[in-house]
């Protein structure tokens, strides 16, 4: 599970990912909790999921997102092929040096196939067309 400083920031910066948690977390969801810099938990009790930290989806549940591996594992396997040669936001061939976990890699496809959004390494924009 990828608890990295990038990855935090990217799913904090997903609010349309963090907005299907609300702040209610489930059993075995992990989360960043603000207040102590990368401290990730796995949620319990009414008290973590009640505080304010960031959800860091699994790579499973960013797959469920996705209809589950099996169908969307076709649609995962077509963006892979059409971003492995062509460019990623603005960097060619970006995404080979931008993503570095499968948590990473998830969570730009899941922003780019239901949001029309690519990270910049800062922050998820719109993709232009």
């Amino acid at each position: 599970m990828d608890t990295s400083e990038t990855y935090v920031k990217m799913c904090e910066k997903a609010t349309e990912i963090q907005n299907l948690r609300s702040h209610r977390f489930e059993m075995g969801d992990y989360i960043d909790i603000g207040d102590i810099p990368q401290t990730v938990a796995i949620a319990e009790d009414d008290e973590i999921r009640d505080s304010i930290s960031i959800w860091l989806p699994r790579q499973d549940q960013l797959q469920e997102m996705m209809g589950g591996l099996k169908s969307g594992f076709i649609d995962w396997i077509n963006w892979l092929g059409n971003i492995y040669g062509y460019n990623y936001g603005d960097k060619p061939n970006g995404h080979l040096r931008i993503f570095t976990t499968w948590e990473q890699l998830w969570l730009a496809f899941v922003m780019h196939e239901l949001y029309s959004k690519v990270w910049n390494d800062e922050d998820w924009i719109q993709e232009a067309k």
